[in-house]
């Protein structure tokens, strides 16, 4: 059964950014040991352009976090040394 729930602004205020703190730690554990799209830029040798334009043609091993992309350096590795980047 639901309950209708009086609060405060003060108290509205601690609920909203409890949730917002649970949400942000969950992104950033999950973005762990992930490159995102500078970093994997970077690990790749290409130009942040060059990189997304690959990712989104579909050449290259990636993750999909919400909007944001990221890479496993692993994936990136093995993606390079079977020759498929080349």
């Amino acid at each position: 059964m639901n309950q209708i729930i009086q609060l405060d602004r003060e108290e509205l205020a601690a609920v909203v950014q409890a949730e917002v703190e649970k949400v942000l730690e969950r992104h950033q554990s999950a973005d762990r040991g992930f490159l995102r799209m500078r970093e994997a830029a970077e690990f790749l040798g290409l130009t942040e352009a060059a990189l997304r334009i690959a990712e989104k043609k579909g050449q290259l091993p990636s993750h999909r976090l919400g909007k944001r992309v990221l890479f496993d350096p692993a994936e990136l590795r093995d993606f390079v040394l079977s020759g498929a980047g080349a």
